[in-house]
């Protein structure tokens, strides 16, 4: 089930509705509790980067690990990346190539990165994937994609996604608020960095409550050469299934194109023969180009892009003040020995 954030969730609207749901709130919050008292973490014998948030949906989990596997990448660290690959049909452990295999076998996410080149391991048992990952015997780092509420793995620096706009939502557990579990001060410490992604104005409690020496600040950005050659007066039916869909469309009418209709699914959508006949159709209609999200364009046939002109974006993060992070990553984590190219 792919959940949308519900209006309630947001700081400062209805609290008729969150206590209404407190009750199921609490219960998922002592169902959490108790995880945590009786788990074990397992401690990989590679360092584990986690990359997460306090909250259910979005963040820019997946931007920031892109970047990141890029940056090990230009100081030739080798890198693997670990997903649950939610909505994929296959349990893992298992290293994708997507030479062979399709987005709806691993999930759309880490099938984008391993398009970028990453190795990309997806494990529905993190733990599982972890030791597979060992197995390999060829990685410096992992950088796990989601899970920095799991319990069950001992993680080495740990990185907090958040929405500048969104925040911590109205402060409430799943389902009464967006939490994933009461925010303490205990878990703020546990986090090694703070992430804010997005606008400019940022969230109250972000601004008060964390710590200034541990927060980046973050874009998400258009690639410009995706767009390289298309004209910004064409006619525009965007589509999306991502956890924003109406900050995409933003963005783009931000630097200039038109939209003649924007159609936003749910996170991880599956596109189904309705859908695309629908997509096509109004292509035709309404003499519009469809464009759509480097994550989208993985779930969608080849012959179905060429014959219907599908372009795609692809989005990442620009990083301004990056030194600072990695000053303090390596302080925590010292380099390993770099890697010799291999050729």
């Amino acid at each position: 089930m792919t959940l949308k954030q519900p209006l309630f969730w947001k700081a400062q609207k209805s609290i008729f509705l969150p206590l209404l749901f407190m009750p199921l709130a609490l219960c998922y919050e002592f169902g959490s509790y108790l995880r945590t008292v009786f788990t074990t973490p397992y401690k990989s014998r590679i360092p584990v980067i986690c990359v997460g948030n306090f909250t259910i949906g979005g963040g820019g989990k997946t931007p920031f690990v892109d970047f990141l596997a890029a940056e090990f990448r230009k100081e030739n660290k080798s890198v693997c990346i670990l997903s649950r690959g939610y909505k994929g049909r296959e349990e893992g452990p298992l290293l994708i190539d997507p030479d062979v295999m399709i987005a709806d076998q691993v999930g759309d996410e880490p099938f984008m990165l391993a398009m970028r080149g990453y190795d990309v391991v997806i494990s529905k048992n993190k733990q599982k994937g972890l030791q597979f990952i060992e197995g390999l015997k060829r990685h410096d780092y992992i950088v796990m994609d989601d899970g920095l509420q799991n319990s069950t793995i001992y993680k080495d620096f740990s990185i907090c996604m958040i929405d500048a706009h969104f925040g911590f939502g109205n402060g409430f557990c799943f389902p009464a608020g967006p939490l994933r579990r009461r925010l303490t001060q205990k878990q703020i410490d546990k986090v090694d960095f703070f992430v804010i992604s997005g606008a400019s104005a940022i969230e109250p409690f972000c601004q008060t409550q964390l710590p200034k020496d541990k927060v980046l600040r973050a874009n998400v950005v258009i690639d410009p050469e995706s767009l390289t050659g298309f004209k910004t007066k064409t006619p525009l039916v965007g589509f999306a299934g991502i956890a924003n869909p109406d900050k995409f469309f933003d963005m783009l009418e931000a630097m200039g194109y038109h939209f003649v209709k924007k159609i936003a699914y749910s996170d991880h959508h599956h596109y189904t023969k309705s859908d695309l006949k629908e997509l096509a159709t109004l292509r035709r209609t309404l003499e519009a180009d469809l464009i759509t999200t480097e994550k989208d364009i993985v779930k969608l046939d080849s012959l179905y892009i060429k014959e219907h002109y599908v372009h795609h974006v692809k989005i990442s993060l620009d990083v301004p003040k990056k030194s600072h992070f990695w000053q303090v990553f390596y302080n925590k984590l010292p380099q390993k020995r770099t890697r010799k190219k291999v050729i």
